[in-house]
């Protein structure tokens, strides 16, 4: 190996640990200061599995079903460190590295080489990490968008050792069968983002090789593959069905309807605004283009653009790619995409700018391959250079978001930080409060002091079906309860018809803690 290649190989190597190191980092010890009650339901399905010894825990109101799911990762340390932040940690570490690895495998199957492989698990680390949104998404909790993902990276990884490694192909065969049937354990989710869009994507590369007839010897082996994943698709959504039973999962469905008609136009207008909103993108009326700010936001427009364009153009370009994995990555991403947008502009799935997180993941990939491919085509340089500085941009700036971030927390953080310290001052150890303040308190206190979730209304306080497991309301251990209101919840309370006299009241911020002598969810 001559210097220079050495050379590059130690940089190469160098800025994928320092890249990958800065997402840990964030993880391990910054996503503390951040995490709120949207990112408990990971860990929250994980205790669900050790108490009810299953997949699926039909005690427990889930937001979503996923018996694969990120919460598998997670029980072996819950069943060490109990529900608590260092179980959270440790397992969201874990997911970075199987994420980490499963888009190597991917890589390294298109036959990248290692500087490539590792230039491109560092430019998806990082950015998707540019924006508290994607940071949240990917580094906080394990749902169906990060999981999704890898699940893609994983089969396609599987899909073309099958195609490509002739001595081994019986055992990738095996091992795609068994991991679509794995993920569509997961339902409509995973056929979303993995399982319609891997199919419909060899469908699609062998209606669109017009050279090669449908019934040609070349195409036997796309046939088999395709049989393999309808069938295991099959296989997969039954288990699932099973593993499921009768639970149900009200979030999932509720944006599983279509939107009014009128609002469908709005739905497709939005998806440019939320796509730079994904990105972290601020700017806004008063903010001067070309101050310092002004500058940063420009340039994650516009690099953000790139992340998005680039995949269109590869789509328009799809016949000069001459390799299979080029081919059946722009159809997957395309399929994707398309069954995303499908749910945006019809359904509901605007409402929130995160449900566009998997086709971020796929830009990058496709960004990363359309780089290496201008690289290897040594006429198109000049081209390589429009590709790469927007990543290497997008890197930067997350970089030095993650690391302006340092040290501190978000305003809803601190708060319930600050009303821990007061129900331990108290030793109050079990409560009841609304989503946002209930499971939340319960993992930043390493469950020292446990809230459960709640209506509040006027008609007093009720268990939510939602994130929380039936039984938690019947406990009858403790000589205390409290119920933690915020300041509206609390006039609300105090309003209701079934309101109850607390023995005391404790003030902290804008809460109020009423403390009760029984449990007054217990029969409710």
């Amino acid at each position: 190996m001559s210097k220079n290649k050495m050379a590059i190989k130690v940089a190469v190597s160098l800025m994928g640990a320092v890249s990958i190191g800065i997402v840990f980092f964030y993880i391990i010890f910054i996503s503390k200061g951040y995490y709120h009650a949207d990112c408990t339901d990971t860990i929250t399905w994980a205790e669900a599995v050790l108490d009810g010894k299953a997949l699926m825990n039909s005690d427990f109101y889930y937001a979503c079903l996923l018996p694969f799911g990120g919460q598998l990762l997670m029980v072996p340390f819950v069943a060490i460190f109990g529900v608590s932040m260092t179980a959270q940690l440790c397992g969201m570490v874990l997911f970075a590295i199987c994420f980490g690895l499963a888009l190597a495998f991917l890589l390294r199957s298109m036959n990248f080489s290692y500087k490539w492989s590792v230039f491109g698990v560092s430019a998806l680390f990082l950015i998707v990490s540019i924006s508290e949104k994607l940071r949240e998404i990917f580094w906080c909790h394990i749902i169906y968008y990060s999981l999704g993902l890898l699940f893609v990276m994983v089969g396609l990884g599987l899909v073309l050792r099958v195609l490509n490694c002739e001595k081994s192909k019986k055992k990738y065969m095996i091992l795609l069968l068994i991991w679509t049937v794995l993920c569509s354990m997961n339902g409509i989710q995973a056929l979303t983002i993995y399982g319609l869009p891997v199919l419909a994507a060899f469908m699609a590369n062998i209606f669109f090789d017009v050279k090669t007839p449908f019934a040609s010897k070349k195409n036997e082996k796309k046939y088999k593959i395709i049989l393999a994943l309808i069938l295991a698709i099959i296989v997969g959504m039954q288990l699932g069905k099973i593993a499921n039973g009768n639970i149900v999962a009200g979030y999932q469905e509720g944006y599983s309807e279509f939107s009014k008609q009128s609002q469908w136009l709005d739905n497709f207008l939005s998806f440019v605004p939320q796509w730079f909103t994904l990105f972290g993108v601020e700017a806004g009326s008063g903010m001067l283009i070309y101050s310092c700010e002004g500058i940063i936001e420009l340039l994650k427009i516009i690099c953000s653009l790139v992340v998005l364009i680039v995949p269109i153009i590869m789509t328009i370009m799809y016949n000069k790619f001459e390799t299979i994995a080029y081919k059946l990555m722009i159809l997957t991403h395309s399929f994707m995409t398309a069954l995303i947008l499908l749910g945006w502009v019809f359904g509901s799935l605007n409402t929130a700018c995160w449900r566009l997180s998997p086709i971020v993941g796929t830009s990058v990939i496709l960004c990363i391959m359309f780089a290496k491919w201008i690289y290897d085509k040594k006429q198109y340089h000049r081209m390589f250079a429009i590709i790469v500085i927007p990543i290497e941009i997008l890197m930067i700036i997350s970089t030095i978001g993650i690391l302006k971030i340092n040290n501190t927390r978000s305003e809803s953080n601190q708060a319930l930080e600050n009303v821990i310290d007061t129900l331990e001052e108290n030793n109050l150890q079990y409560g009841y409060g609304t989503f946002w303040n209930a499971n939340s308190i319960t993992l930043l206190s390493d469950n020292d002091v446990k809230v459960r979730c709640i209506n509040v209304n006027e008609s007093g306080v009720s268990p939510r079906a939602y994130q929380t497991n039936i039984n938690w309301y019947k406990d009858n251990s403790y000589k205390e309860y409290f119920l933690l209101l915020k300041a509206d919840e609390y006039d609300t309370y105090k309003h209701s018809v079934n309101y109850e006299e607390p023995i005391k009241e404790i003030e902290s911020d804008n809460y109020f803690i009423l403390v009760y002598n029984y449990n007054l969810l217990e029969n409710k």
